[in-house]
């Protein structure tokens, strides 16, 4: 995949053969880890001010996308939580005041969000691959 953009975050579904590379102003594109295949594209609506943090997750049914949102120093950083195929937003997580180190996916819907300061929040995403808002 030899496409020139400014990417920020990148990541896979385990065990899947796709990912997906995600640029600061929210342009995102899956494709093909083997082929450099492009499979599908969105844009993540962000307001002004808001740019793409560099911390990228799916999650185990390759359906559910996890990505940091930057707000400069005033307002504390968050995750969007978006439909891998469409893009739309399911779900604006908040809480950290700090900014956020990592986000990992559990095998049953949950998404830990770890902040630099140690804190960690724990959303229940999904239910049977039904996401919960």
């Amino acid at each position: 995949l030899a496409v020139k953009s400014a990417w920020v975050a990148i990541g896979h579904c385990i065990g899947g053969e796709s990912a997906f590379a995600i640029a600061l102003h929210g342009f995102a594109t899956n494709f093909d880890i083997d082929t450099g295949e492009r499979l599908g594209q969105f844009q993540v609506a962000l307001p002004p001010g808001q740019t793409i943090g560099n911390k990228l997750r799916v999650d185990s049914t390759g359906r559910i996308l996890a990505v940091t949102v930057e707000q400069g120093t005033i307002v504390a950083p968050h995750v969007l939580v978006l439909d891998a195929e469409t893009g739309c937003c399911l779900a604006n997580l908040t809480g950290h005041i700090t900014p956020i180190s990592g986000l990992a996916f559990s095998s049953i819907g949950r998404l830990a969000v770890l902040g630099t300061d140690g804190s960690l929040l724990v959303w229940c995403i999904s239910r049977d691959g039904v996401p919960l808002m």
